[in-house]
């Protein structure tokens, strides 16, 4: 690996740590949803440092060369973010159905009490 490109991989990783330490800050990211971007760039930031590294991981998993361990292993963090994303749309989902349920009861309770009648007379009633 070319001294370059091991600085340029060590800045893009220092500067996407910025960015999710400002976006962790600003509340725009949960802080456990902005853990895993963390270990991403920690782990970009080792490979950067220590290139033998990858290829003794690469040796000892039986994969050919380093840079294919790496597009495995970003597939597999792909797919595992994206699963847990999953999990998370599916949770909200439900959330909302059962808040709009119960918004939906309390309504037609509310419309069924004295104050609402007394306010808005029935149709038999009228005259």
């Amino acid at each position: 690996m070319s001294t370059l490109l091991r600085i340029e991989l060590t800045a893009f990783a220092v500067l996407a740590l910025a960015v999710v330490g400002y976006t962790a800050n600003r509340k725009v990211v949960q802080l456990k949803y902005a853990l895993i971007w963390v270990l991403i760039a920690a782990g970009m930031i080792i490979t950067a440092i220590f290139p033998e590294l990858a290829f003794l991981v690469a040796a000892l998993v039986g994969i050919e060369t380093p840079s294919n361990l790496i597009f495995f292993l970003s597939i597999v963090s792909l797919l595992g973010i994206c699963f847990s994303l999953t999990i998370i749309v599916s949770r909200q989902e439900h959330q909302i159905r059962r808040l709009i349920q119960l918004l939906s009861i309390d309504h037609y309770e509310w419309k069924g009490t004295d104050a609402f009648s007394a306010n808005h007379p029935k149709k038999e009633d009228k005259v």
